[in-house]
């Protein structure tokens, strides 16, 4: 994997933050880099949710009673949803 290069004035700005804050610079930036991905994550989450709302009376017409797959906005599997199975997953 390559290394990440960091813009100097951002690293100085970082710097700065991390002695004022008494942390490490490497920790306050994979901090900052989790939360923006957690961002992003629940963000596609979000718009998944989205398709499947917008899909959902095609789907309950032609797959009632039937598990669906959502992924990237298209179904990619679904299959019979028996009593057990609902019991189950509630």
């Amino acid at each position: 994997m390559s290394p990440i290069l960091v813009d100097p004035k951002i690293r100085a700005d970082l710097e700065k933050e991390a002695k004022r804050q008494v942390r490490d610079v490497n920790e306050i930036v994979n901090e900052f880099l989790w939360e923006y991905l957690e961002k992003a994550r629940e963000a596609k989450l979000e718009d998944e949710i989205r398709a499947y709302i917008k899909m959902h009376p095609r789907l309950k017409r032609k797959y009632l009673n039937e598990w669906v797959a959502i992924h990237e906005h298209k179904l990619v599997d679904h299959e019979f949803m028996s009593f057990d199975a609902t019991l189950t997953a509630a």
